[in-house]
């Protein structure tokens, strides 16, 4: 058998590969293109050959590439690989290397790979939430500018009202330019935000679990097609707490003794859908459900930033509950489960 590990970079690969005593057969350097990888492949037949690469944007098509082909194929988690080595040093061979080594050793832990079907979604959702930023970056520029002018517009900014009030505001002529691109900018993300609401609108078209979703107070369309793509198939999950330590909706813990502090939230974790959590539960906290008095609640006693957290935290418990027995949302049913 052959144990290959491949650190994969955008234009080449180091390879190392590795035979059952662990002895190294092989360490060196390719492109990376499917030419590339049957050159170093050659003479190592798919059914006696394993392969494992760290995760990353850059290796799904060679890594689909090689399932096509039948070889066996593993994807390490990168943080996790690291922690293994204990090491934050980068060497391209030496990576390669320690991958084909904890291959061989059987301990590799393993990044989940959504379907190609699933990355699409994932692109559709993804390219949305970057659009409304770049907006939202564009607004705060303007909102910049007005601040180092003196101005200021009471109310809700960039709507029909505050636009009528903005342009009765005076600037010199080099300003009033820069300012008309970036409204022109925000313009342009507008219909481009628009068309990939389409999209997303299509895409949870009946969609039974968006419908269960998009019943639990917070979570509208945007937000529970964000939470199904970026966990993919729920259904691998166990438990709730497996949930939550993926999508890293969990306080730091510092323990000392018998004593221990919760600081903010971890910095692992997937960031899309600690963003539609976090927006899901700014909003329940408006309507009079049950998870919008726990937000009230926890407003009054921890402030805004930890009622966030505490309801996100809750609201992705009952999701997952909701869809794994396939219901609909009701006060009732969450005061039953507590």
């Amino acid at each position: 058998m052959y144990y290959i590990g491949w650190d994969v970079h955008k234009k080449n690969i180091c390879g190392a590969t590795l035979d059952n005593e662990g002895n190294i057969l092989n360490e060196s350097e390719f492109e990376h293109s499917f030419q590339g990888a049957n050159s170093y492949l050659e003479g190592y037949p798919p059914e006696k050959t394993h392969i494992v690469m760290e995760s990353s944007s850059q290796i799904y098509k060679l890594y689909d590439y090689l399932v096509r082909k039948k070889y066996d194929v593993k994807v390490a988690h990168a943080k996790e690989i690291h922690r293994i080595t204990r090491s934050s040093k980068k060497h391209d061979r030496r990576d390669a290397l320690i991958l084909a080594k904890h291959l061989l050793a059987k301990d590799i832990p393993e990044a989940y790979i959504p379907s190609k079907d699933m990355r699409k979604k994932r692109a559709i959702v993804r390219t949305r939430i970057d659009f409304v930023q770049e907006r939202t970056r564009y607004k705060n520029k303007i909102q910049s500018i007005m601040q180092q002018n003196g101005f200021t517009i009471k109310g809700d900014s960039f709507t029909k009202k505050w636009f009528r009030e903005f342009n009765k505001l005076k600037f010199d002529n080099e300003t009033k330019h820069k300012i008309d691109l970036y409204l022109n900018q925000i313009k342009q993300l507008d219909k481009l935000v628009q068309e990939y609401n389409e999209k997303i609108s299509e895409l949870a078209k009946n969609n039974k679990d968006t419908e269960i979703l998009s019943s639990v107070p917070g979570l509208g369309e945007l937000t529970s097609t964000i939470l199904l793509t970026e966990l993919g198939s729920y259904k691998r999950f166990d438990h709730y707490k497996q949930v939550a330590c993926y999508v890293g909706i969990i306080p730091t813990t510092k323990a000392s003794g018998e004593k221990r502090f919760h600081g903010r939230l971890s910095k692992d974790g997937n960031r899309y859908i600690k963003w539609a959590l976090i927006q899901a539960a700014s909003a329940a906290g408006q309507t009079k459900t049950t998870i919008g008095r726990y937000f009230r609640r926890r407003l009054i006693k921890k402030g805004y930033q930890k009622a966030c957290v505490a309801t996100a935290h809750k609201i992705l418990r009952i999701a997952f509950a909701l869809l794994q027995k396939q219901q609909y949302y009701s006060d009732s049913l969450v005061e039953k489960s507590g």
